[in-house]
């Protein structure tokens, strides 16, 4: 009997063993699984930063490649001609050209003029903003009769002084005409009628900021003054709180600006009220393209050159 119960403890003891041989197995197994899956995650992890890196050059194509403060959350990176960069943030939602900013403060009703220069600037033209508006700008001076305002058509002419308050402004064909006159026909382009996505991406994502009309801190425009255009015997109504300012830049839900009223300097505004705005004033804007300057006067232009 006891030899009996020996044996039988004996087989039970080999059982065991051979359970916790099993049980190590499995354990051993579901070790090798987990640092399979790590190493798997760790590789797909670097090839989506590769191509992360890969459509962030793609999308910058024709950009220098030298990148400037790396370590910094804004990045600058030279494009399209030496001195022009633009910034973008490390998730590449945010792109601003960069460029020098004029304020309006002497040019209380001037913002067509300062913005224009703003563009004219940056695209390498050496002009003063007084020369344009004095040489280029074609202007009316406001007259008045016996309760009655003349004025002219603002599509023809600015209405008014771009150095005084009590003047109007005026629309995208004056200051394409000014443009052609100065830079030449091949310089100008004209984007009235375009979405401003449209512009994004044909002009101001390949560096060439955009002159647009909308209205004074895109409050919603009102009916302005109404004058007597004696020439055609007609009236023109104004569209009340219009304004001009420069296209630079966009992220996922903003566009970005150069507004030259009130030095708001670069200022940000939300897609949908620039489009109901930019729609409001008839969807004009311009774009001055990259130019090789010869003289003052003489230059070639073309995008990409």
């Amino acid at each position: 009997m006891e030899r009996y119960e020996k044996r039988r403890k004996k087989r039970k003891s080999s059982l065991i063993n051979r359970i916790i041989f099993l049980l190590n197995i499995i354990v051993l197994i579901v070790n090798i699984v987990l640092v399979v899956k790590i190493y798997s995650k760790d590789e797909v992890a670097v090839a989506s930063a590769g191509e992360k890196e890969s459509t962030i050059k793609a999308e910058a194509d024709g950009i220098k490649d030298d990148i400037i403060d790396k370590d910094s959350e804004e990045q600058y990176i030279e494009a399209g001609r030496e001195d022009f960069s633009w910034t973008y943030d490390s998730t590449d939602v945010k792109k601003i050209i960069d460029l020098e900013y004029m304020s309006q403060k002497d040019y209380p009703a001037g913002c067509e003029s300062v913005t224009t220069w703003m563009a004219l600037n940056y695209m390498g033209y050496d002009i003063s903003i007084d020369r344009f508006i004095d040489n280029y700008l074609d202007t009316f001076t406001i007259s008045w009769g016996e309760n009655i305002m003349f004025g002219e058509d603002p599509n023809k002419y600015f209405i008014g002084d771009p150095r005084t308050a009590n003047s109007y402004g005026c629309y995208s064909p004056v200051i394409k005409k000014a443009l052609t006159a100065y830079a030449g026909e091949n310089a100008v382009h004209d984007l009235s009628g375009m979405s401003i996505d449209e512009m994004i991406d044909e002009y101001v994502s390949k560096g060439i900021p955009v002159i647009l009309w909308a209205t004074m801190d895109m409050v919603q425009s009102i009916e302005g003054r109404t004058w007597y255009i004696e020439r055609t015997g007609e009236t023109y109504t104004w569209i009340g709180k219009e304004h001009c300012l420069l296209l630079a830049g966009w992220d996922n839900d903003k566009y970005y600006f150069y507004d030259p009223l009130e030095e708001h300097g670069l200022i940000a505004y939300e897609k949908e009220l620039v489009s109901k705005r930019y729609a409001e004033l008839g969807k004009q804007a311009l774009a001055l393209v990259k130019v090789n300057q010869t003289s003052d006067d003489e230059v070639n232009a073309s995008i990409g050159e």
